[in-house]
């Protein structure tokens, strides 16, 4: 549809607009309900205190939240990696691509799709730590 009105946009980043469009949508849903989960009565504790709307969001409810969001936060990350294997369907030559490409050129399938794999974990296993730190970070913030 774009390049009939003149606009041409590369793979990779049609690659980076469809994941990041896509995952900010599920994103947007897990601090919706992350700030849904916080039980009215904290508003209502807050605006009693004198916070306007505003402020009692933002110094009761969202701090409060952000304790609930972190850890899907942190899958919907982990899971963008691995789903940048999506990409390959717009010409996006990525891991999973790449090593297909090796695998039929050289028939080496086990050894091409094993180093795809351990680079998935290599990039996988950091991501996961820091949503643990990033957890751990929140619920010691929260506990004080």
């Amino acid at each position: 549809m774009f390049p009939k009105i003149g606009i041409n946009i590369d793979p990779i980043t049609s690659g980076i607009l469809g994941l990041g469009l896509n995952y900010s949508a599920y994103m947007s849903e897990v601090f919706r309900s992350s700030i849904n989960s916080i039980d009215r009565g904290q508003m209502e504790a807050a605006l009693s205190l004198g916070y306007t709307p505003p402020r009692a969001m933002a110094k009761i409810i969202i701090p409060q939240s952000l304790r609930v969001s972190v850890p899907p936060l942190g899958n919907y990350a982990i899971s963008m990696v691995k789903d940048t294997a999506l990409t390959s369907v717009i010409a996006v030559t990525e891991i999973l691509k790449q090593a297909n490409v090796l695998a039929s050129t050289t028939f080496q399938v086990t050894e091409a799709y094993t180093a795809a794999a351990i680079l998935y974990l290599v990039i996988s296993l950091p991501l996961s730590g820091l949503v643990k730190v990033a957890e751990w970070r929140v619920n010691r913030n929260v506990a004080k």
